[in-house]
């Protein structure tokens, strides 16, 4: 497109560039307030979802916030997505709100957590000893199982969405989290 930036990054799926800019989704958040009084600090990086952000409420509390879409483009309605935010358990991350701005992008509130994505650490060290891949197995599988018995589907599963998160409070070193 001539004369018109294009700011690009790459699908982590199938590794096609995407122009940041083409949707109200993919706005820069960065220095906004959001409801509640969530400031938006810094871009994290993307997730397989959408852009995610490092924002803290106005106590000072650290959150992440991750763009889900605009209400527009959102394929499925928010009640669909409004159970993960019942779900509490070790490796599932926390959702604690489900909101949207006054220009119509989606977003959640979730708990911050640093780590590596299963797919980084694969990339990095490759092949993981099975006794690890199936520690990491059971991990997910017992995320995955709090979330049926809320009635609520991951429907991505993937080296992508599950972070090996760093010790926070009662998480052990390299817990799965599902995103």
């Amino acid at each position: 497109m001539r004369g018109q930036a294009f700011t690009a990054t790459s699908c982590p799926y199938c590794g096609a560039e995407h122009d940041l800019g083409a949707s109200p989704s993919r706005e820069p958040m960065v220095g906004r307030t959001l409801p509640a009084g969530i400031r938006v600090l810094e871009l994290l990086g993307d997730t397989p979802v959408g852009p995610h952000y490092r924002a803290e409420y106005p106590t000072g509390i650290e959150v992440a916030v991750l763009i889900l879409g605009s209400s527009a483009e959102l394929a499925l309605p928010r009640s669909s997505v409004q159970p993960a935010i019942q779900i509490k358990h070790p490796n599932v991350l926390a959702i604690h709100d489900l909101n949207e701005t006054d220009d119509g992008v989606v977003y959640a509130v979730a708990e911050r957590l640093t780590g590596e994505f299963l797919s980084a650490t694969l990339a990095r060290r490759g092949a993981l000893p099975l006794w690890e891949a199936l520690d990491l197995c059971r991990q997910a599988a017992a995320g995955l199982q709090a979330a049926h018995d809320l009635g609520s589907v991951h429907g991505s599963l993937s080296p992508y969405t599950i972070l090996l998160a760093q010790t926070v409070g009662d998480r052990l070193p390299a817990v799965p989290v599902l995103l």
